[in-house]
C-alpha cells in the first residue's frame, strides 16, 4: 500500500533555560536556580514557574513572594500551586512588565535569590530586550 507522509508541526518551543542567551554572551548564567520566561499573550498577570526548576532545586515557595526588577522595584505576587504540580506567580508580573517596557518577544531571566540571612526567597528579574544586547534603560 501507499504510505502517507507524516508531517509534524514544529512549534517554536521556548527554551526555559535560555542556553542561546548565555552562549551568545548576552547575559551571564545565574548561580542560583533560575528559568527564562516570556510575557504570555493571554495570562499577562501570571508567570509560569517550570515544574522541573522547583523539583530539581527542591524549592519551597512561600504563599507570597516578591519579584524584583534590575533597578530594585519590588512587586508582590501570590504563589498559586495547581493540583497537577504546576506553579504560577499571580499578580505583580504585569506591573513589572509594564514598568520595564517588556514586549512579547523580550525574555526575562528569573532567578530565585535568598535575602539576608538566607530567609526570604525572592525572584530577581533581568529583562533581555529582543534585538538588543542590553537593557532599554542603557540606550
Amino acid at each position: 500500500g501507499r504510505r502517507k507522509a507524516i508531517t509534524c508541526k514544529v512549534r517554536n518551543v521556548h527554551d526555559k533555560y535560555g542556553a542561546d542567551i548565555f552562549r551568545s554572551g548576552r547575559a551571564t548564567q545565574p548561580k542560583n536556580p533560575y528559568f527564562v520566561a516570556k510575557m504570555r499573550a493571554k495570562m499577562r498577570n501570571q508567570l509560569y514557574v517550570p515544574i522541573d526548576v522547583v523539583r530539581d532545586y527542591k524549592l519551597e515557595l512561600p504563599p507570597t513572594m516578591i519579584i524584583r526588577d534590575s533597578v530594585g522595584r519590588e512587586f508582590e505576587t501570590k504563589v498559586n500551586k495547581w493540583s497537577n504540580g504546576t506553579t504560577w506567580l499571580v499578580g505583580g508580573w504585569r506591573n513589572l512588565c509594564r514598568w520595564n517596557l517588556v514586549e512579547k518577544d523580550d525574555r526575562c531571566i528569573c532567578e530565585f535569590v535568598r535575602g539576608k540571612c538566607g530567609r526570604v526567597l525572592y525572584l530577581q528579574i533581568q529583562v533581555l530586550y529582543e534585538g538588543s544586547n542590553s537593557h532599554r534603560n542603557n540606550k
